[in-house]
C-alpha cells in the first residue's frame, strides 16, 4: 500500500484522476488538525491466475494439446504459477508427455499464457481417455482462481 501525505485535499483529487488509485481515510482539516493525513491505495492488485477453461480436448494423432492460462482481476507486480499433469485414466508414457513447469507475467501483463502436452498417438483402440491439470503455488500476490483444475480429454483415432 502507498500512503502519501498531503495538505490540501484538491491535490489529492488531481493524484487520483492520473492514477489507478483510490482515496480513503480522509481527514478533514480543522482548528484541531493541523494537517490532513489520507491514505492513497494502489487501485491494482496483482491478480488472478487460472486456467482458461475447465475441459480441453485433442485428437490422439493432434500431436499436442494447448493449455492456457490467464491473468485477471489485476496486472500489478510479477506474478507466476506452476502448472503440472496428473493421472486420469490416460497414462504417461503411453498416450501423453507428462509435462510440468512454471508461467510468469511480468508487472502490467495481462495476456494469457500456454503450454503444451504432447500426445502419444498409439494403434490401441482405448476410447476416450484423460488427464487430470492442475494449477499451484501462485507468486507474487497472486492468488489462484476458477478453475484452478481442468481435465484434457484425448479423443481416441483407433477403430
Amino acid at each position: 500500500m502507498r500512503r502519501i501525505f498531503m495538505s490540501r485535499l484538491g491535490v489529492i483529487l488531481v493524484a487520483a484522476a492520473l492514477l489507478p488509485l483510490s482515496v480513503s481515510h480522509v481527514q478533514a482539516l480543522g482548528p484541531s488538525s493541523p494537517r490532513s493525513a489520507p491514505t492513497i491505495v494502489d487501485g491494482d492488485a496483482p491478480g488472478t491466475l487460472q486456467f482458461g477453461a475447465a475441459t480441453y480436448s485433442v485428437n490422439e494423432n493432434g500431436g499436442s494439446a494447448t493449455i492456457t492460462v490467464t491473468r485477471i482481476k489485476g496486472s500489478s507486480g510479477a506474478v507466476a504459477v506452476s502448472y503440472a499433469t496428473g493421472k486420469g485414466t490416460a497414462t504417461a508414457g503411453s498416450d501423453y508427455t507428462a509435462t510440468s513447469g512454471t508461467l510468469y507475467w511480468s508487472d502490467g501483463e495481462t495476456a494469457s499464457k500456454t503450454f503444451t502436452i504432447p500426445i502419444i498417438d498409439d494403434t490401441v483402440h482405448e476410447g476416450n481417455e484423460t488427464v487430470n491439470l492442475t494449477l499451484g503455488n501462485p507468486t507474487g500476490g497472486a492468488t489462484l482462481g476458477s478453475p484452478s483444475t481442468a481435465v484434457l480429454t484425448i479423443v481416441d483415432d483407433d477403430a
